[in-house]
């Protein structure tokens, strides 16, 4: 048998062999392909848009090659993979897959793993569950309303179970521990206010269901209380070239002002 030595040894040549495929690691596999991220696949989704309960549920194609699958959710469009997208199954959802969202915006994607790499879904899923129904406050309160009481009406907000109202010395955007609440989920229309002292009070009323819930627009309301204006009599005496006099001065107080009346001179003999 003859001894092949390393420099009589040749690869096959692919262009004279026809045949033969040589993989990026050499010739020890020739049989083997090399490993790949897993194949394109798509989700689709049972929800409507705007879908009013938040309960739905996702599947997707097969994607070839892999050995499990993640859920991303934001409230941006899923165009690549970050860790900055909320994470709602990790490497471990099986289609379908079941939500049960709250109120908000959202985009839906899921992307496959295997121990090569990732291949994120062909597609995402955008809808909106709007939760209560928009909805308008308004009052009777004078402008300025000058005894502190007033109503406040509003209209109904679809799918809204219940209402609570709230108010604040500055505009209301969204509800925080800032704010007074007047009713807690308990308000009924007409709702009476009454004893509120001077000042700018800003009102707004939420409407709640199960999905979250949703403001109406603020309402401002200047309160200003006719008795504020409160008399203050001052006598003083004085005395000028020996002549001694007393001094009438009258000031009265009008919503935290000071303001300063005429002054009366009575000679004492």
């Amino acid at each position: 048998m003859k001894e092949i030595i390393p420099s009589e040894f040749v690869y096959p040549n692919t262009t004279a062999t026809g045949s033969l495929r040589l993989p990026y690691w050499g010739i020890n596999g020739l049989l083997i392909d090399p490993p790949q991220p897993p194949g394109n696949f798509s989700i689709q989704s049972t929800a409507d848009n705007p879908d009013l309960d938040g309960k739905f549920n996702i599947t997707w194609t097969n994607s070839e090659g892999a050995d499990s699958y993640t859920i991303y959710i934001s409230n941006n469009p899923l165009t690549y993979i970050s860790r900055k997208f909320e994470i709602h199954a990790y490497q471990t959802a099986t289609s379908p897959f079941s939500f049960h969202l709250k109120k908000g915006d959202y985009y839906i994607g899921v992307v496959s793993y295997n121990e090569t790499g990732e291949s994120m879904s062909s597609n995402y899923i955008h809808l909106t569950i709007p939760g209560p129904g928009a909805f308008s406050l308004n009052t009777n309160a004078g402008n300025p309303d000058t005894d502190g009481n007033f109503d406040l009406v509003w209209t109904d907000s679809a799918r809204a179970d219940n209402y609570s109202f709230f108010h604040h010395n500055r505009y209301i955007s969204k509800i925080s521990d800032s704010l007074t609440i007047l009713g807690n989920q308990t308000a009924q229309t007409p709702f009476p206010l009454e004893g509120f002292k001077s000042g700018k009070y800003y009102f707004t009323i939420a409407a709640h269901n199960n999905l979250g819930y949703t403001l109406s627009n603020n309402i401002n309301i200047i309160v200003r209380l006719t008795f504020d204006v409160i008399p203050i009599i001052t006598i003083a005496i004085v005395s000028v070239a020996g002549v001694s006099s007393a001094v009438l001065i009258g000031y009265y107080i009008k919503h935290k002002k000071i303001e300063k009346t005429k002054k009366k001179k009575h000679k004492i003999k």
